[in-house]
């Protein structure tokens, strides 16, 4: 008989996998973590893109209440009267400027209603856009952190990526985590209207090639 051990060296397979378990599941920092940093980037992205397509109506989305675009028609007399009752402008000065107020009213409510007495309401491209008003849960999807109610934490395999922290919505008392909550759930008077769902399958493809990137480079480290 003749024969032959042959041995391999997997000291350095051993220390890869190390590696690689020590920033999925402990979080060491590393080109996986940094991967994961990526990955939120495209997520939100993705989810801002989806936002933007949704509110002009491009998705399923429940349109807006009618009563909410006749309000939303009458903000020109709307902030007018404020400005007024604030001590911006005198009696005079809103005297003056009520005419134009209320003609800019009487138009936007002829252009985004299909009647003037229909309890339907006509979705116009450009114009009466649902979910954004103040555009703050649309701005706190930007890919870059920094934003007020954006959240971001890492987790074992992974990384959390939504709305959260303690940033107020410019209009109310509510946070802007609380906002989403109430359109992602359907919370109050409000239909359900998900902001935040899985990833298309175009950021998917991304976020896969980024993680194998991220791989080699780790491998490379050791």
């Amino acid at each position: 008989m003749i024969a032959v051990n042959v041995v391999n060296n997997t000291s350095r397979l051993d220390r890869l996998q190390d590696s690689i378990n020590a920033s999925l599941i402990g979080g060491a920092p590393g080109p996986i973590r940094e991967a994961f940093c990526v990955w939120a980037e495209i997520y939100r992205s993705d989810m801002q893109e989806r936002y933007k397509t949704f509110s002009r109506g491009g998705g399923t989305w429940p349109p807006l209440a009618r009563s909410t675009i006749v309000a939303r028609a009458r903000r020109p007399l709307t902030r007018l009267r404020h400005s007024f009752l604030q001590g911006d402008i005198t009696e005079e000065q809103y005297k003056k400027r009520l005419p134009k107020a209320a003609s800019a009213a009487r138009r936007n409510k002829k252009r985004w209603l299909t009647e003037p007495g229909s309890p339907e309401a006509s979705i116009v491209l450009g114009m009466v856009t649902i979910l954004i008003d103040t555009g703050t849960l649309m701005a706190t999807l930007s890919p870059k952190l920094g934003r007020p109610g954006q959240y971001e934490n890492h987790i074992p395999y992974g990384i959390q990526v939504g709305f959260g922290g303690p940033g107020q919505h410019p209009k109310g008392k509510a946070t802007i985590a609380d906002i989403a909550v109430f359109h992602q759930f359907g919370r109050g008077h409000n239909p359900v209207r998900e902001i935040l769902v899985d990833p298309s399958a175009d950021a998917s493809a991304i976020m896969e090639h980024v993680f194998s990137d991220a791989l080699r480079k780790q491998a490379e480290e050791i």
